[in-house]
């Protein structure tokens, strides 16, 4: 079914496939970390996540050829900022990291907010609400320092899976985090019930091309060319489709009042 989907969105665009000139690049090597349903480092059912799938889909339009590596976070963003890979499948803009990369239109939008569980009678709505509460970050997240910053204590997981597990069991009240990855694995799991979700910010995030490799530049350009004619003609948001329920993810992200 994916590469079907892939193939169509392929001959879904209206316009013509870009030129081959003789500087155009004709490989790319890109980096990732695991963020389920973005980036999947160890698919299931061939779904590599909906960041790669559009990453592959642009460039083999344009005759690219796409690597990709998977390591931790801060791994792939000291390799790709050194020119060592010619950039990240996708990440947010921080203005430090403007010396170092390309960042291309954005690839979509980034939710970030609270859940709780189904049954809790008053859920924590804003972040101040999680002061004296017991809540779950995963550790190798940014998020632990949003909460540190306004002195709100919270208690570090490996994964999502840990903390939903934590979370039914009752050990935490709260899980802050970002909403994709619990949706997809609440989706894909029978463990765990659809919980409530209070958003409390959302950002939108890029595909970042680096500047100190020699193809970043044109890569960055490439890509963006791709990018508007796969958005203009909304073939990502069927690739999007492959990963969730739209209509779970409604359920879920509209439970609780969005942010105050």
């Amino acid at each position: 079914m994916r590469t079907f989907l892939l193939c169509a969105v392929l001959a879904l665009w209206s316009l013509p496939a870009w030129s081959q000139d003789a500087g155009r690049p004709t490989s790319a090597h890109l980096l990732c970390n695991n963020f389920p349903p973005q980036k999947i480092e160890n698919p299931a059912e061939g779904l590599d996540g909906f960041d790669v799938d559009i990453l592959r889909v642009v460039f083999a339009r344009a005759g690219i050829e796409v690597k990709i590596d998977y390591y931790p976070w801060a791994r792939a963003l000291a390799l790709a900022g050194r020119g060592e890979a010619d950039g990240l499948c996708s990440c947010s803009y921080l203005p430090e990291r403007e010396e170092a990369f390309y960042f291309s239109i954005p690839m979509g939008e980034v939710a970030i907010g609270i859940f709780s569980l189904a049954g809790d009678p008053a859920p924590a709505r804003r972040l101040e609400d999680l002061r004296g509460r017991s809540v779950a970050v995963v550790q190798q997240y940014a998020l632990r320092d949003v909460l540190a910053r306004l002195g709100i204590e919270s208690e570090a997981v490996i994964n999502e899976t840990q903390a939903m597990i934590m979370l039914q069991n009752g050990r935490v009240r709260h899980f802050f985090t970002y909403r994709d990855p619990v949706l997809y694995l609440v989706q894909r799991s029978s463990l765990f019930p659809v919980p409530q979700f209070a958003e409390t910010s959302v950002s939108p995030y890029y595909a970042c091309f680096a500047k100190r490799s020699r193809r970043g530049e044109a890569l960055w350009r490439i890509f963006n060319q791709g990018l508007a004619e796969i958005q203009r003609t909304r073939a990502d948001r069927g690739l999007r489709n492959l990963y969730f329920d739209p209509a779970m993810i409604e359920r879920g992200a509209q439970a609780l009042p969005s942010r105050p």
